[in-house]
C-alpha cells in the first residue's frame, strides 16, 4: 500500500480529500477512505504493541500471537444478500452491487422509514463525508463463513484482491461506533480505531485480545460450558433487554438501554460492560435491517 500525501505525485497539484484521482492530471491517488485511515497507522501500531505487552503479562502471548497470525492469513470480507437479489446479481451481466444512498438518489428504490433513513444518511455523513454514499459494507470473518444475516441470508466471501487497495475497517459496526463515541457531524474520528486492509489483524487483536486466554487452542476459543451458561443467561435476561428484538416497543427499550450503557461505559475499553454495548448495538441494527433491508 502506497500512502500519498496532500499533493499529486505526478503534477504536484493539491489533492481533494474526497476524490481518488487528481483533478489536475487524472492520476489515480488511492481510495479516499484508505488515504484517510492510512495516516493513523503509527498510532494503531502503538495500541497493538501495548496489547502485546498486556498479553505477555497475562501469560497468553502465544495464543494472542496465533490469533493475530490467523486473522492476517485467513480472514476475509463477507457481505450478506437476500436470495432474490443474489439471483438477479448472478444472472444479470449488467448488475452491480450498489448502495442504499446511490439507489435512493437514482430513484431505483424507495427510501427507508424516515428515522431509519436519517440514521443511515447521518452515520455515513459523519464518518465518511462526501464519499460516504460509495461505501459498501461487509463483515470481517475468520473462516469465510456466515456474515451478518440481518443484511441477508446468503453470505458471499470477497476475494482479497477486491479489498487490498480499497477496504478499510472499523473496530465495530458504524451505528454502534457513532453512539459509543457520541460523534456529531464534523467531530474528529477517534484515532487508531480504524485500519487499512493490510493492518486488519492489528485492529482485530487490539479489539479481542482481552478475550483470549490460555484455554484457547489452535486458534479457537474453548467450548462454552452450556450448563453454566443457562443460569447466567436467565439472570441477564431478567436484568437487561438483551435478546432478539421482536417489536417497535422492544426496539425503543433497546435504544434506551444502549444509551444508558453508553452513559456509563463511554469509550472505556477496559470497562466490564464494554462488549455489551456492541452486542446491544448489533441487535438494534439487525432489527432495523430486518424491517428495511439495504438490498430490497
Amino acid at each position: 500500500m502506497i500512502v500519498i500525501d496532500d499533493n499529486c505525485p505526478t503534477c504536484g497539484c493539491q489533492l481533494t480529500w474526497e476524490k481518488d484521482t487528481c483533478l489536475g492530471c487524472g492520476t489515480y491517488v488511492g481510495a479516499p477512505n484508505v488515504r484517510e485511515v492510512a495516516v493513523e497507522r503509527d498510532k494503531l501500531l502503538t495500541r497493538y504493541e501495548k496489547t502485546v505487552e498486556e498479553s505477555k503479562a497475562r501469560g497468553c502471548f502465544d495464543e494472542v500471537s496465533a490469533f493475530t497470525d490467523s486473522v492476517a492469513k485467513n480472514s476475509s470480507a463477507v457481505i450478506n444478500l437476500w436470495p432474490e437479489f443474489l439471483a438477479q446479481f448472478l444472472n444479470g451481466d449488467k448488475s452491480i452491487y450498489s448502495t442504499y444512498a446511490l439507489q435512493t438518489d437514482a430513484e431505483t428504490r424507495k427510501a427507508a422509514e424516515r428515522s431509519n433513513d436519517k440514521e443511515r444518511r447521518g452515520t455515513e455523513g459523519t464518518l465518511f463525508g462526501q464519499y460516504g454514499p460509495h461505501i459498501r459494507y461487509a463483515a470481517l470473518s475468520l473462516d469465510g463463513g456466515e456474515g451478518l444475516v440481518s443484511y441477508g441470508s446468503c453470505s458471499v466471501s470477497l476475494r482479497q484482491l477486491l479489498c487490498l487497495n480499497t477496504a478499510t475497517l472499523m473496530e465495530e459496526n458504524s451505528y454502534t461506533f457513532l453512539r459509543r463515541y457520541r460523534l456529531l457531524p464534523g467531530d474528529p474520528i477517534p484515532e487508531a480505531r480504524r485500519a487499512v486492509w493490510q493492518d486488519r489483524h492489528y485492529l482485530a487483536t487490539v479489539k479481542l485480545a482481552d478475550k483470549i486466554d490460555k484455554s484457547m487452542t489452535n486458534g479457537q476459543f474453548a467450548e462454552l460450558n452450556i450448563e453454566k451458561l443457562v443460569p447466567a443467561w436467565q439472570t441477564l435476561r431478567a436484568t437487561a433487554p438483551v435478546s432478539h428484538i421482536e417489536s417497535d416497543s422492544d426496539y425503543e427499550q433497546a435504544i434506551e438501554f444502549l444509551n444508558n450503557l453508553l452513559d456509563v461505559v463511554r469509550d472505556d475499553s477496559a470497562h466490564p460492560l464494554y462488549s455489551l454495548v456492541s452486542v446491544v448495538g448489533d441487535l438494534i441494527e439487525a432489527y432495523e435491517n430486518d424491517k428495511e433491508p439495504f438490498n430490497s
